[in-house]
């Protein structure tokens, strides 16, 4: 049976502290909850080298500043804000919901499912090996290397460069920035219900 330990933050900002949680740190057995407003004053901070085996639901902020492993019977829920900085790595093995704010200025290496249903915003460099799926707002101001699925049924706005190798398949069942069309191989798949904008230039 699986039971949870909620963040308190009530000494640090240290995931690996036990007095920060209500039922010690999370491990295989127990479920993390990160609520909106910890008791203390702190939001955790993953800020050494850790591999994750459990569900994490992220209601409030959560930092990532070193490489972080999520294993494959992990489960990311982020309601809030889930920010990597440009010293953090996300190895995802599992499967990363974003219903809220994703803010990537370091790596994703994403090898099984990420799904945005929120606001993802990348402005480092999400590797993707197996499935990206795009169902709400994706900004790229960084760099996106797709080498199996990505689909996008939400809005995508590009800025920088989406590299979409020859092993990769894209689907778009959304709104899509025409110049990225026009980077793409011959192995996007467009529904018919498609459509493509591009992108407004400022006066």
């Amino acid at each position: 049976m699986n039971h949870h330990t909620e963040w308190t933050g009530l000494v640090s900002s240290q995931w690996t502290n036990p007095q920060n949680w209500t039922a010690g740190i999370p491990n295989s057995h127990t479920h993390a909850y990160l609520p909106a407003k910890p008791q203390g004053l702190h939001f955790p901070r993953l800020n050494e080298c850790l591999t994750l085996a459990f569900t994490i639901k992220n209601d409030g902020v959560l930092e990532i500043a070193d490489t972080i492993t999520l294993g494959s019977q992990c489960l990311l829920q982020n309601q809030g804000t889930l920010q990597i900085e440009n010293t953090g790595s996300l190895r995802n093995e599992g499967t990363i919901m974003n219903n809220g704010e994703l803010v990537n200025a370091g790596t994703i290496d994403n090898l099984h499912l990420l799904t945005n249903n929120g606001h993802l915003h990348n402005e480092g460099l999400i590797d993707n090996e197996n499935t990206l799926l795009n169902l709400s707002n994706l900004l790229n101001a960084g760099i996106i290397e797709n080498h199996q699925l990505m689909s996008n049924s939400g809005n995508l706005e590009n800025f920088n460069i989406i590299d979409h190798t020859s092993e990769g398949e894209f689907v778009n069942q959304g709104f899509f920035p025409e110049e990225i069309w026009q980077e793409m191989s011959e192995k996007v798949i467009l529904s018919q219900h498609h459509q493509m904008v591009p992108q407004e230039q400022n006066a």
